[in-house]
């Protein structure tokens, strides 16, 4: 699909952009430049205040996501500006421009009504042989013996801090850089990572250390629980490059969660070992 400039796309009506390959499947499966994209559902995934998200199954076979915001009420905070799905799009540009993986988007669209948002989406095609981190740790890899989870730790835990580490080099920051907004792609001891869901991200070059934080803050709400600070701090000294650095990281991550403390995301009904 076509770049799109990080703004409001236009001032009262509708504008969709898709990737040609792909208009004719997605006009088939209701997302066209009218309003029946504003009534379309499918397999609901995620749900939360304006937002939906669902699986749809193309004619073609392919599978791909589709994100809605919809806006009972007037958000003067859209006024005239980039709607979140429009920062999605605009983050995993430029993921890809830095060398990363990221989802491939193939619609976007949004209504207004004299500059205020009222309703906006993305839709992205389906990484295949995917499943998020965070469900990944829960369901599988608390029960694997003590010595496959280290050998998968060693693997996946360094690519999520390189790939930290490259875009925080890019002044890119994901703002929402939760477990669960990170996929791992094939088997999880030789699996590739994607981040994903990033309707907050942005460039910028002001308060570095502050994107460091909230992003190394979302990986640590679940590592606390299930890795040891020995292990945290090794992760945080490959980002860093120094120990001492990775000292003052680590006490600044910890301040930031006793203001809203995770819950222990671990199964309630087993016991095990840390890695």
């Amino acid at each position: 699909m076509k770049k799109l400039a990080r703004r409001a796309q236009l001032f009262h009506g509708m504008h969709v952009t898709m990737d040609p390959q792909w208009q004719s499947e997605l006009n088939k499966a209701g997302i066209s430049d009218n309003d029946d994209w504003l009534s379309l559902t499918g397999e609901l995934v995620a749900s939360g205040g304006a937002t939906k998200c669902y699986r749809l199954q193309l004619d073609n076979g392919e599978t791909v996501y589709f994100k809605r915001y919809v806006y009972r009420r007037r958000h003067l905070q859209f006024w005239m500006l980039p709607s979140k799905p429009l920062l999605e799009v605009s983050g995993y540009q430029t993921l890809k421009n830095i060398g990363l993986p990221a989802p491939e988007v193939i619609a976007y669209g949004e209504k207004r009504q004299y500059g205020d948002l009222r309703a906006a989406f993305i839709i992205t095609r389906e990484i295949p042989d995917t499943q998020n981190l965070e469900d990944y740790a829960r369901n599988v890899w608390v029960y694997l013996p003590a010595a496959q989870r280290k050998q998968i730790f060693q693997h996946i835990a360094p690519q999520v801090i390189d790939m930290a580490k490259t875009i925080h080099k890019n002044h890119f920051y994901h703002y929402d850089l939760k477990w669960r907004n990170i996929l791992i792609q094939g088997a999880p001891e030789n699996s590739k990572i994607v981040f994903i869901d990033c309707p907050r991200s942005r460039v910028s070059y002001l308060r570095p250390l502050r994107g460091q934080e909230m992003d190394l803050s979302g990986l640590a709400r679940i590592a606390m629980y299930y890795f040891r600070r020995s292990e945290q701090l090794r992760l945080l000294v490959q980002y860093s490059g120094s120990r001492e650095q990775a000292k003052k990281l680590f006490r600044r991550i910890q301040r930031r969660l006793q203001s809203r403390y995770p819950k222990d995301p671990r199964p309630e009904e087993i016991d095990y070992k840390l890695i």
